[in-house]
């Protein structure tokens, strides 16, 4: 606990599963150092989902987000149908990731940030079934 503090939390958006473990806080100022005892870090991820207005189908955020290299996207179908997957910059440009029939279940693709020849940003992907568009967002860093 931290004497004068009202929250022991410390929220880091850009952190990892294997970021998971025991670390030591060092505090410094003029007067010098001091060392924390250990303390466990637990990391909690967490997962965010568009769904149709009729609950058919599902886009999942791509996992890990933000990344440098690869990331997959989830989506499922709860009927089979022709969809669209594609992914566009801020400026609009469309690549497309998947096009063509798909059929009921989870599935997923991996995107991979070189072969594309993605920069460093935002990008939004979506998924497209004609009447229904879901869209969610990944930041690239490298």
């Amino acid at each position: 606990e931290i004497p004068g503090e009202t929250q022991n939390t410390l929220d880091i958006p850009a952190v990892a599963q294997s970021d998971e473990g025991t670390y030591k806080c060092k505090v410094w100022n003029e007067c010098g150092e001091l060392y924390s005892s250990e303390s466990v870090v637990t990391v909690t991820a967490s997962t965010s989902v568009s769904i149709s207005p009729d609950g058919k189908f599902a886009l999942y955020n791509n996992q890990p987000n933000p990344f440098s290299e690869q990331s997959t996207i989830k989506y499922s179908l709860k009927e089979a149908t022709y969809i669209k997957l594609t992914l566009h910059d801020l400026y609009g440009k469309e690549i497309t990731l998947y096009q063509g029939f798909a059929e009921v279940g989870e599935h997923s693709i991996t995107v991979n940030a070189m072969h594309l020849n993605l920069s460093s940003g935002v990008y939004y992907f979506s998924l497209s079934t004609g009447s229904v568009i879901l869209t969610q967002r990944m930041t690239i860093i490298r």
